[in-house]
């Protein structure tokens, strides 16, 4: 038989030369595990990075549109600008129950005229404490 060289191929958590099965990819089974756990890990981190670029997003469209304390516009208008109303850091119900979200100061309500969406913009006062729906019913 013919000696046939491989291309040697190096483990890419420590360098190692790898040796083995010609699709091997680890020296041994604690770099394969390193090598998965730091991924997973920067994984975990890029997720809460995305969920605070939304929240990021959303403050300064809402401030943005907001400078004279509350104001109504399409909601197509915001979400055309990257607005997510799904991403918010809390709520607050008025004593007719309804909802507001709030992205740090600046808050919204979602309401529907004539069958187009739109948002009710609010700065935040010191009467909106954070409340659950819950809070809301024992209240009244």
């Amino acid at each position: 038989m013919s000696d046939i060289k491989r291309p040697t191929k190096k483990c890419p958590e420590c360098g190692a030369e790898i040796v083995g099965r010609a699709d091997k990819k680890f020296c041994d089974v604690h770099c394969k595990a390193a090598f998965h756990h730091k991924h997973s890990k920067q994984n975990a981190t890029s997720f809460y990075q995305q969920i605070g670029k939304y929240l990021k997003n959303n403050r300064k469209i809402l401030l943005q549109f907001n400078r004279e304390g509350t104001t109504t516009i399409r909601a197509a208008k915001l979400e055309t600008l990257g607005f997510n109303p799904h991403f918010f850091t809390h709520q607050w119900f008025n004593q007719k129950g309804e909802k507001y979200c709030f992205v740090f100061e600046a808050g919204f309500r979602q309401i529907y005229r004539h069958s187009t969406k739109y948002y009710v913009l609010v700065q935040h006062q010191p009467y909106m404490l954070p409340t659950t729906m819950e809070e809301h019913y024992y209240r009244i």
